[in-house]
């Protein structure tokens, strides 16, 4: 085996997904799988280009996107260390279909994929890595999951759009950021992320000047700090509060 195969299966092994792999497969992965870097504001893949490969996040973080027809960019997830994403999606319904109903999926999934820090990937062809599930239930089970927790995550977004004010939207987001990606740094829950204040807007569809304000209101509140780019955490029971509108 390549010394360069052994550096990719080091680095799929911390790969949730990949988790149900024989080592036999993870081999076979490991040599028809590719990697790229990406610096921060670089676009991995958008409609016109890289649909049909799976990705997985080896370092960096990665935002995925879609557009309204304005122009407008909504974030549907936020993705670290060990992560996947990409042509993922189809799988379900590839299963359901027979080969006569198969089609060119390239262009039908308008999503938009971004790294926000230096990033590295790893990606393999989509029909390659679908044949894998084939050989693997646990595998494909865990690609259901994910999907599915990915769907309520933006069913969320789009309820807390409807009917929650953008306080509330942002205490909230700064709730669900920390339990993903936040650490306990002496004393002080901090999340460590790239993040402007128009990337959190995306997330909660809302303007960044509204977003600004109301971190502003969080800050005086005394229920956040930004240090940095670092937001440290102050007083997460009141975000609980704010988030449910007491």
């Amino acid at each position: 085996m390549a010394e360069n195969d052994l550096g990719k299966i080091w680095y799929l092994k911390k790969i949730n997904l990949l988790e149900p792999l024989t080592k036999e497969q993870m081999d076979y992965l490991a040599s028809h799988c590719a990697m790229q870097e990406y610096k921060p504001k670089e676009i991995i893949y958008h409609p016109k280009k890289g649909q049909n490969l799976i990705f997985f996040l080896k370092k960096g973080l990665v935002r995925l996107y879609r557009l309204d027809p304005n122009g407008k960019e909504y974030t549907l997830a936020l993705l670290g260390q060990g992560e996947s994403f990409g042509a993922l999606a189809s799988f379900s319904e590839k299963l359901q279909e027979s080969p006569s109903e198969s089609q060119d999926e390239e262009n039908q999934n308008p999503e938009f994929a971004q790294a926000l820090e230096p990033t590295l990937v790893c990606f393999i062809p989509k029909e390659l890595f679908f044949e894998m599930t084939k050989e693997s239930p646990l595998l494909h089970l865990r690609i259901s999951k994910m999907l599915g927790l990915r769907l309520i995550e933006v069913s969320m977004l789009v309820e807390e759009m409807a009917f929650k004010s953008v306080i509330q939207r942002v205490a909230s987001l700064l709730l669900r950021l920390d339990k993903k990606f936040g650490k306990e740094i002496k004393g002080e829950r901090v999340i460590s992320l790239s993040l402007t204040h128009y990337d959190l807007s995306t997330m909660i569809g809302a303007t960044r000047e509204a977003t600004t304000v109301a971190l502003d209101k969080l800050k005086k509140l005394e229920a956040i700090e930004i240090r940095r780019k670092r937001i440290i955490l102050k007083n997460s029971e009141l975000l609980k509060e704010i988030q449910n509108g007491f």
